[in-house]
Protein backbone atom coordinates (compact mmCIF):
# COMPACT_ATOMS: atom_id res chain seq x y z
CA UNK A 1 0.00 0.00 0.00
CA UNK A 2 1.31 3.44 -0.91
CA UNK A 3 0.96 6.01 1.85
CA UNK A 4 2.29 9.34 0.65
CA UNK A 5 2.06 10.76 4.16
CA UNK A 6 4.94 8.49 5.21
CA UNK A 7 7.24 9.64 2.40
CA UNK A 8 10.51 11.30 3.19
CA UNK A 9 11.35 14.58 1.39
CA UNK A 10 13.16 14.22 -1.90
CA UNK A 11 16.77 15.13 -1.19
CA UNK A 12 19.17 16.83 -3.55
CA UNK A 13 21.54 14.48 -5.36
CA UNK A 14 24.62 15.54 -7.29
CA UNK A 15 24.18 14.99 -10.98
CA UNK A 16 27.07 13.36 -12.79
CA UNK A 17 27.94 14.26 -16.37
CA UNK A 18 26.65 10.93 -17.66
CA UNK A 19 23.17 11.30 -16.16
CA UNK A 20 20.36 13.26 -17.71
CA UNK A 21 18.03 15.41 -15.66
CA UNK A 22 15.25 12.87 -16.26
CA UNK A 23 17.40 10.02 -14.93
CA UNK A 24 18.22 11.98 -11.78
CA UNK A 25 14.56 12.88 -11.32
CA UNK A 26 13.52 9.25 -11.89
CA UNK A 27 16.00 8.04 -9.28
CA UNK A 28 14.89 10.68 -6.75
CA UNK A 29 11.22 9.97 -7.41
CA UNK A 30 11.78 6.21 -7.07
CA UNK A 31 13.48 6.73 -3.70
CA UNK A 32 10.61 8.94 -2.59
CA UNK A 33 8.02 6.35 -3.66
CA UNK A 34 10.00 3.62 -1.91
CA UNK A 35 10.05 5.64 1.31
CA UNK A 36 6.26 5.94 0.97
CA UNK A 37 5.89 2.18 0.56
CA UNK A 38 5.04 2.25 -3.16
CA UNK A 39 6.07 -0.21 -5.85
CA UNK A 40 9.23 1.23 -7.39
CA UNK A 41 9.22 -1.30 -10.22
CA UNK A 42 6.55 0.79 -11.98
CA UNK A 43 9.03 3.63 -12.37
CA UNK A 44 11.79 1.22 -13.38
CA UNK A 45 9.53 -0.28 -16.06
CA UNK A 46 8.66 3.15 -17.43
CA UNK A 47 12.32 4.22 -17.56
CA UNK A 48 13.36 0.96 -19.23
CA UNK A 49 10.66 1.32 -21.92
CA UNK A 50 11.72 4.92 -22.56
CA UNK A 51 15.37 3.87 -22.92
CA UNK A 52 14.47 1.09 -25.36
CA UNK A 53 12.56 3.56 -27.51
CA UNK A 54 15.44 6.05 -27.37
CA UNK A 55 17.89 3.36 -28.46
CA UNK A 56 15.60 2.38 -31.34
CA UNK A 57 15.51 6.01 -32.47
CA UNK A 58 19.29 6.28 -32.25
CA UNK A 59 19.78 3.22 -34.44
CA UNK A 60 17.19 4.47 -36.94
CA UNK A 61 19.13 7.73 -37.18
CA UNK A 62 22.37 5.82 -37.67
CA UNK A 63 20.70 3.80 -40.43
CA UNK A 64 19.53 6.94 -42.22
CA UNK A 65 23.06 8.34 -42.28
CA UNK A 66 24.85 5.11 -43.18
CA UNK A 67 26.08 4.83 -46.79
CA UNK A 68 26.65 1.04 -46.72
CA UNK A 69 23.43 -0.88 -47.28
CA UNK A 70 24.52 -3.92 -45.22
CA UNK A 71 25.33 -1.79 -42.18
CA UNK A 72 22.14 0.23 -42.69
CA UNK A 73 20.14 -3.01 -42.62
CA UNK A 74 21.86 -4.15 -39.42
CA UNK A 75 21.10 -0.81 -37.74
CA UNK A 76 17.45 -1.13 -38.71
CA UNK A 77 17.29 -4.69 -37.38
CA UNK A 78 18.78 -3.53 -34.06
CA UNK A 79 16.27 -0.65 -33.93
CA UNK A 80 13.46 -3.13 -34.60
CA UNK A 81 14.61 -5.34 -31.71
CA UNK A 82 14.67 -2.36 -29.33
CA UNK A 83 11.13 -1.42 -30.39
CA UNK A 84 10.02 -5.00 -29.81
CA UNK A 85 11.52 -4.91 -26.31
CA UNK A 86 9.71 -1.67 -25.53
CA UNK A 87 6.42 -3.04 -26.90
CA UNK A 88 6.81 -6.26 -24.90
CA UNK A 89 7.44 -4.30 -21.70
CA UNK A 90 4.44 -2.10 -22.43
CA UNK A 91 2.19 -5.14 -22.89
CA UNK A 92 3.53 -6.68 -19.67
CA UNK A 93 2.94 -3.41 -17.83
CA UNK A 94 -0.65 -3.27 -19.04
CA UNK A 95 -1.19 -6.88 -17.96
CA UNK A 96 0.23 -6.08 -14.49
CA UNK A 97 -2.11 -3.12 -14.19
CA UNK A 98 -5.12 -5.28 -15.07
CA UNK A 99 -4.06 -7.78 -12.39
CA UNK A 100 -3.63 -5.02 -9.81
CA UNK A 101 -7.01 -3.53 -10.64
CA UNK A 102 -8.62 -6.94 -10.24
CA UNK A 103 -6.90 -7.38 -6.87
CA UNK A 104 -8.14 -3.95 -5.73
CA UNK A 105 -11.69 -4.74 -6.88
CA UNK A 106 -11.59 -8.07 -5.04
CA UNK A 107 -10.21 -6.43 -1.88
CA UNK A 108 -12.90 -3.73 -2.03
CA UNK A 109 -15.59 -6.37 -2.50
CA UNK A 110 -14.28 -8.40 0.45
CA UNK A 111 -14.09 -5.28 2.63
CA UNK A 112 -17.70 -4.41 1.79
CA UNK A 113 -18.95 -7.84 2.85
Amino acid sequence: MCLFGNAQPISDVDMSDSESTLEVFSRRFARWLFSAGCDVSLIDDFVRMRRYRERASEFELLAENEPLSEVRLRYRIIAHHYRELADRDERNDKAKMVERLEMFKLARKEAAE
